[in-house]
């Protein structure tokens, strides 16, 4: 009786996983207010912050207007293993949109698409890999977990002063 309820609660979960993603539920957003701290400031320190944690090439940031307040980057987070990807490899791909005002920052992130490595199985083969637009909730959520996290640590850094 056991293994039958571990085996029912286990497609369960897996079901769960597996399911689209809402209409319009491809989006992150949050804001950071941040008192006592001017715009000028606050785009400084983000942009800094933005350029460290995703500098992966020459020139991280796709857009930036300091009049308007807003910088735009191309990001990624590694995918971790999972039910949806059981293997592994590959990462979630998003564009990160920073809006800068006076004690706030509003930060939105979307167009999600994840970047499978290539690799091979042994049980299905060869793997070209490739990209598509986040299809599952289980992505998702673990997406919209880590860029809690990250958009934490933004918060930390433009609270505690100037970078170093």
């Amino acid at each position: 009786m056991k293994p039958l309820l571990l085996t029912v609660l286990m497609l369960f979960v897996a079901g769960c996983a597996v399911l689209p993603v809402n209409e319009g539920g491809t989006a992150y957003r949050r804001s950071l207010h941040l008192p006592d701290q001017s715009r000028d400031q606050l785009f400084d320190r983000s942009r800094v912050w933005l350029v460290r944690r995703f500098g992966n090439s020459r020139y991280p940031i796709d857009y930036e207007n300091r009049a308007d307040g807003i910088i735009v980057v191309s990001g990624s987070i590694p995918r971790p293993l999972g039910i949806v990807n059981p293997l592994g490899g590959g990462s979630i791909a998003f564009t990160l949109r920073e809006e800068v005002g006076d004690n706030e920052v509003r930060i939105t992130c979307d167009r999600f698409t994840i970047i499978d490595a290539p690799e091979y199985n042994h049980f299905t083969g060869a793997n070209a890999g490739g990209e598509y637009y986040l299809r599952f909730r289980g992505d998702m959520e673990f997406a919209r977990c880590r860029l809690a996290e990250l958009t934490d640590d933004l918060a930390r850094q433009l609270k505690t002063g100037p970078l170093p």
